[in-house]
């Protein structure tokens, strides 16, 4: 668990998890437990980990932990993504988002959390609480949707968007998106809507289908420097 994109870290941290340790038997987050890559609060020579503390699941919980891995089978995952939540109806009365790795240690996504909670998981909600983790760069940042052209793919979506995404950093252009001229109220994205050309180095590749199958990979284009 030294690790920022270790698993078991992102698991504990969004349920709420506390520590003990041996001197005094103090009780704290797991999230302040860690203090960079191979580092922790924790005294090598007097202190030690003893146990984790998980709340009891109570109605309206719920929880789900995805992850996304090398393909060479490396334990190391490229991604990781924790989520528990607390709803009374469809509202969210609380909810804990957990990503990595996404930094030296592990990391709440505080800004979209504050954005959720008190509302109802609704596409314009969900837009909002992507333009708080973003801040000042979502109208910086080009957001091309191929599902309006495509349709519902099934399986294939998350095939058929890697596919338009290389393919987009290889020729140095975002085409215009089609079929999508009208918006959720409240989405504030950077839809392209005119193609453009531009050097992308990274993409960010979402994908979504019927069933409950989700995918995001980042993808970053090769370079010889």
């Amino acid at each position: 668990m030294q690790s920022g994109s270790h698993q078991l870290a992102h698991e504990f941290l969004h349920l709420g998890a506390e520590i003990a340790s041996l001197e005094g038997r103090q009780c704290l987050p797991v999230e302040e437990l860690f203090t960079g890559p191979g580092k922790s609060i924790l005294k090598p020579r007097n202190e030690l980990l003893i146990g984790f503390y998980l709340p009891a699941i109570q109605k309206g919980d719920g929880s789900a932990f995805r992850r996304v891995m090398r393909p060479q089978g490396v334990a190391i995952a490229i991604m990781n993504m924790g989520i528990w939540i607390k709803r009374l109806g469809e509202v969210i009365q609380d909810i804990r988002i957990s990503i990595g790795p996404a930094g030296p240690i592990p990391f709440r996504a505080r800004a979209a959390e504050a954005s959720l909670r008190g509302k109802t998981m609704q596409k314009k909600n969900i837009s909002e609480a992507i333009e708080a983790v973003l801040g000042r760069r979502t109208a910086d940042v080009p957001v091309w949707p191929t599902k309006s052209m495509l349709s519902n793919t099934g399986a294939a979506a998350g095939a058929l968007d890697v596919i338009a995404a290389v393919y987009a950093m290889k020729e140095g252009r975002i085409p215009a998106a089609k079929n999508c001229d009208r918006r959720t109220d409240g989405c504030n994205l950077n839809i392209v809507t005119q193609g453009m050309q531009k050097e992308i180095r990274y993409v960010l590749s979402c994908s979504y289908t019927y069933g409950g199958q989700t995918a995001a990979i980042i993808i970053k284009r090769f370079s010889n420097d």
